[in-house]
């Protein structure tokens, strides 16, 4: 009965994987009902939970590509609406994401369920009730908490000398082969620098152990400890800190355009979003452009413009936004209004680079309507050195709406496969949340907002841009302004 509903990815088995039979007695019929209900049709209702891990695998095993894309979103919004510490929802992330890099190498779920326990502030606590079932857990699995903790090793040291402590006084002297492989693969250098009295109590348990190979293993293990790892320390801070996601965040999907001038001053200062220069720029051009053009409210001009800028200087001012690089400084707003006053002089450092893509676009408005692509070279200051082939970037993914009323998405391509037969290479220091990508036309050098596109919902609503701004914008440079 299964096996008659698979019958449409059968081509990817038989004619891309080479595969003559699949064992499905790892997926449930449930979804593997839904998975094919969903290739046949090319929607998919509702993704449960229950059903996520299956659904997830399938699509990526199976190159359902859409499908993968509707996991990772559904992922992400769990993700995002963790704002506190809760461990069931922590640990459903982290094993999920552990899951999915243990058997497909894909690591964005992980990224992002390692990142959240960070931004949560929730390591120590996590770690220590993630361990109580150590004895069950996969090296796999054991590696990622390593890769948790980060620079914080004390957060393992303390939670395994506790409890070592606790089974010699109730199973006698025997060393876990968990706690054995965690000290092992942990940099107990790091744990020395925060915390050398706790590494000490640590070898001083391991000492006592009867017999002669445990001993000499901690001896192993304290000499080991007071060696620096600078590959571990600089791998540590790069990538364990940070939420990781492939989503550019800079589009105004929920953004109200029939605010009043005051309104949107205020909505600007209140909102989280809002937390540039640049994307307070993109703000007010949106609206500018929709009150004036789609709602032809014909008060809206220069003043606005004028206006709006003092505005924005004091909201920058008030937020502490960082100033904006000098290769800014020529770029229009509208109105002939340049950005030179939010940017930094010439000789001043700045904690912005402004990336260029390797190709200019023509129809640069509606690019990101479509499946397309775009190309970037960097070198990351963090990569010191690269033998890779071809030249260090990132490539951006647009991920257009499958049905009308749905929303199209931007994304960084952070797997290997991404970037197979291309002109450049990715590093994982590259973050996507370190961006924020913006237009410039190549003719009159004006700032072309991504969030334009933020509100079109259908074919009729774009038609409306094309009626509006075909010929005006025909040509332009994507650029992405990056945070050192």
């Amino acid at each position: 009965e299964i096996m008659s509903l698979i019958c449409l990815v059968r081509v990817v088995l038989t004619g891309d994987l080479h595969m003559t039979t699949v064992d499905l007695l790892e997926f449930s019929q449930e979804a593997v009902g839904v998975f094919v209900d969903a290739a046949y049709s090319g929607t998919v209702n509702t993704i449960t939970w229950d059903l996520f891990r299956d659904l997830n695998k399938m699509s990526h095993v199976f190159e359902v590509s859409w499908l993968a894309w509707k996991c990772l979103e559904l992922f992400t919004d769990l993700a995002e609406s963790v704002t506190a510490p809760s461990y069931p929802d922590l640990v459903y992330l982290f094993d999920e994401g552990a899951f999915l890099y243990d058997n497909l190498k894909k690591r964005e779920l992980c990224d992002m369920a390692i990142g959240k326990i960070g931004q949560v502030k929730y390591k120590g606590e996590f770690i220590e009730r993630y361990l109580q079932n150590a004895g069950r857990l996969s090296t796999k699995k054991l590696d990622l908490v390593v890769e948790l903790a980060g620079n914080d090793v004390t957060c393992i040291v303390e939670t395994l000398t506790k409890q070592l402590t606790e089974q010699i006084h109730t199973e006698g002297w025997v060393l876990p082969s968990p706690t054995k492989y965690l000290l092992d693969s942990a940099d107990l250098y790091l744990c020395k620098l925060s915390d050398e009295d706790l590494l000490e109590n640590l070898f001083t348990i391991v000492r006592d152990f009867p017999d002669v190979d445990t001993v000499r293993w901690g001896f192993d293990l304290m000499r080991k400890s007071q060696q620096e790892n600078p590959q571990s320390l600089s791998h540590s801070c790069c990538s364990t800190n940070l939420l990781r996601c492939d989503v550019i965040k800079n589009l105004y999907y929920d953004f109200n355009k029939n605010m009043s001038n005051e309104e949107l001053v205020q909505w600007m200062i209140a909102s989280e979003e809002v937390n540039s220069l640049l994307l307070a720029f993109e703000a007010f051009y949106a609206w500018f452009l929709y009150r004036r053009f789609i709602c032809k409210d014909q008060q809206i001009g220069e003043s606005q413009f004028n206006n709006m800028f003092d505005s924005i200087s004091q909201i920058s001012e008030q937020q502490g936004w960082l100033r904006l690089p000098s290769a800014l400084r020529s770029v229009q707003s509208a109105w002939c209004n340049t950005m030179s006053r939010f940017c930094v002089g010439d000789n001043e450092n700045c904690a912005y680079t402004v990336i260029d893509s390797t190709e200019d676009c023509n129809d640069s408005l509606f690019l990101l309507s479509k499946d397309s692509t775009l190309v970037f070279n960097f070198k990351h200051p963090d990569v010191l050195s690269c033998d890779l082939p071809g030249r260090c970037g990132f490539i951006l993914k647009t991920v257009p709406r499958e049905t009308e009323g749905e929303l199209w998405t931007l994304r960084l391509c952070t797997e290997s496969e991404d970037y197979h037969n291309q002109q450049v290479h990715f590093h994982e220091e590259v973050r996507a949340e370190k961006m924020h990508v913006f237009c410039v036309t190549k003719s009159y050098n004006n700032l072309i907002p991504l969030s334009w596109l933020g509100w079109v919902k259908s074919s009729t609503d774009l038609q409306k841009w094309q009626d509006i701004l075909i010929g005006i914008y025909d040509v332009g440079c994507y650029k992405v302004l990056y945070e050192i």
